[in-house]
């Protein structure tokens, strides 16, 4: 202590004395030095911007892929903002529920639908709008980690390479590439902005900024559910500066208002869902405890090499579960993260103590906010290896790899910046060709279903994309991949459809009877059945399973209609006009062709005063088939 001291006044003593003509100077080199930075961190924005232009600029005439068809050009919730109560109330994907065909979802993305219906305000059904928002999300991101960096340690060149790595690493184009990956940079961009809140107010405690941070931990929440390894993340923080593990007595300030967020976000979660999960969406169930951490480990080494090796890389990812510690792939797994921390703590070693800080806390951050995906790993579904999950957690390993590289730049000078600029030009040319696969939809399918072949989904969503196309052959081929992998109810009756539109028609009723005898209640399978019969003259046939379809499905116009025009072509009128009177009272804005339908058989039946009546009816009002 007496050292300490008469070190301060020795410092003290060595300062100049106060007032006279000296003084001026220092304040014009401190000017001097302060627009010095303030040019550098322009200069650094600018770079980070020039770098995400370059590396996602060719996103912008990029079609809408995969689940952005559905849930935004098929999504009447986000068509404008009358639905903004079924947004914050439903789990995604319930726009898809009409009559028997309900969809489950374990996701509550409430921020995402609502982000779409302001987007569909100002662009409506053009992609390029939706992707210049993504793209403008990613920078944001970007810039927001440059500045924590570099207002929180200083360290110009850190922050600075931090931020090019993640703004340029093609591990991150399905998050930023894909419309529906809006969900994990919208996740980021609240995750950052909090952080940055935090700090802020850990330096000057005021209730509005604590306000704000639990604004934004909730609105993290809505967007995504990783967004809940944020208090983990800040009292990683406040150990490593301290050197204490946190008191939660001493955070009660924060803890309970972000307890109080958190309970908001479960109470609107389970009140949309019915559940914090739904139980029926839990596609390894049969894993034990022990298995579950052999999977967990595993996983957590497939992000690993994401990040260092960022290769093979697939927008649809099987995950097989491994069962046993004497699997192969657990041990691959094992060495890859023993490898990992050998190197890791290499590093550690190496760095002086203000530096051990933003390692360790990157080594931490990006494993706290991959534990959602690790922990729920049996709630997720096939896909729990996927690259936009890795979105925010690779900030965390940006860190740490630029700090390993500024530690080998100590030692050779010259050559690292130029090792690091070419590391950061191939990166950004690896983006810019991944990104290509989004551009269009058959490119996308037709790319994932090569670099991932047992993918049922790829390849059923790939055979519809052919049938759009009239390439009938192609999406044939394409449906019955899919079913060789996993035998699915929409891929057989896409299937069934397509032997039906080419003429195999024995081939398309087999397979509709496959589908029935897998779900004897799908309506749609009867239906088809009854086309099949229809295009075949069987009109009785026709008419028997139009009728098993309307028993599953009563309120089905399409059903209605197809019975409609079997019976009038098997001549029983009195059953048409009854079908069609009942598509009348179940859907006015279809009344349009209902009158016309009316109109035939009562010609049929000789009654041209019904008929003309019919006719006149039909004159007024469009024909709207939405059923």
């Amino acid at each position: 202590m007496r050292k300490k001291q008469k070190a301060q006044i020795e410092e003290r003593r060595a300062r100049p004395a106060a007032g006279g003509a000296n003084d001026a100077l220092p304040a014009k080199e401190m000017g001097t030095a302060q627009r010095s930075a303030n040019r550098r961190v322009f200069a650094a924005l600018a770079l980070i911007a020039f770098a995400v232009f370059i590396s996602y600029g060719n996103t912008l005439k990029s079609e809408f892929i995969h689940d952005d068809r559905a849930e935004i050009l098929q999504n009447p919730f986000v068509w404008n903002f009358s639905h903004i109560l079924q947004i914050f109330t439903t789990p995604a994907w319930t726009f898809g529920n009409v009559g028997p065909y309900q969809f489950k979802s374990n996701y509550y993305r409430p921020v995402q639908y609502f982000s779409y219906a302001i987007l569909y305000r100002l662009f409506g059904p053009e992609p390029w709008g939706y992707h210049v928002y993504k793209l403008l999300s990613h920078l944001t991101v970007c810039l927001l980690f440059f500045w924590i960096l570099w207002s929180r340690w200083q360290d110009y060149t850190l922050a600075l390479s931090s931020s090019l790595l993640f703004a340029v690493h093609p591990g991150n184009t399905e998050a930023v590439s894909w419309v529906s990956g809006i969900t994990d940079t919208s996740c980021a961009l609240f995750f950052l902005l909090s952080f940055l809140v935090y700090l802020q107010d850990r330096a000057h405690p005021s209730a509005p900024k604590l306000l704000l941070l639990s604004l934004l931990v909730l609105l993290g929440l809505l967007s995504k559910e990783t967004m809940a390894s944020f208090p983990i993340v800040i009292f990683a923080y406040d150990w490593l500066e301290t050197g204490r593990f946190p008191r939660l007595n001493k955070h009660l300030r924060i803890i309970l208002p972000l307890l109080a967020t958190f309970g908001i976000y479960l109470i609107l979660r389970i009140h949309a869902i019915g559940g914090f999960t739904d139980p029926l969406q839990i596609p390894y169930n049969y894993l034990d405890a022990f298995q579950l951490f052999l999977n967990q480990l595993v996983l957590l080494s497939q992000y690993v090499v994401l990040f260092f090796l960022p290769v093979a890389l697939c927008s649809y990812h099987l995950f097989n579960p491994v069962l046993s510690p004497f699997n192969l792939r657990f041990g691959i797994a094992l060495l890859i993260l023993a490898a990992s921390l050998l190197g890791f703590l290499l590093i550690f070693k190496r760095l002086d103590l203000e530096r051990r800080k933003p390692l360790l806390l990157g080594l931490l951050w990006f494993v706290v906010t991959l534990l959602p995906v690790l922990v729920f790993l049996k709630r997720i579904g096939d896909n729990v290896f996927a690259e936009r999950y890795f979105y925010l957690p690779s900030l965390g390993l940006c860190l740490s790899s630029c700090l390993a590289v500024m530690l080998v730049k100590g030692r050779f000078p010259r050559v690292t910046p130029v090792v690091l600029g070419l590391l950061l030009a191939t990166l950004a040319w690896r983006s810019i060709d991944r990104n290509r696969v989004w551009q269009t939809e058959l490119m996308f399918y037709e790319t994932t279903a090569k670099e991932s072949p047992m993918a049922a989904t790829i390849l059923n969503s790939l055979g519809t994309v052919y049938v759009r196309q009239s390439r009938y052959q192609d999406s044939i081929k394409a449906f019955e991949s899919s079913i060789a992998g996993r035998p699915s109810l929409v891929a057989l009756k896409n299937l069934a459809n397509v032997y039906a539109t080419v003429g195999r028609h024995e081939e398309a009723i087999a397979t509709y009877q496959k589908v029935i005898a897998l779900d004897p209640l799908d309506s749609a399978a009867y239906a088809g059945l009854g086309d099949v019969f229809f295009t075949r003259g069987q009109y009785t046939k026709a008419i028997e399973n139009y009728k098993k379809s309307l028993a599953c499905y009563p309120e089905s116009t399409v059903a209605l209609f197809k019975f409609a025009d079997a019976c009038i072509a098997d001549q029983r009128y009195d059953e048409a006009i009854q079908a069609l009177q009942t598509v009348l009272a179940l859907s006015p804005a279809e009344s349009s062709r209902a009158y016309r339908q009316l109109a035939k058989v009562y010609e049929s039946k000789n009654l041209p005063d019904l008929a003309a009546e019919a006719n006149r009816k039909a004159s007024f009002g469009p024909v709207h088939l939405f059923r």
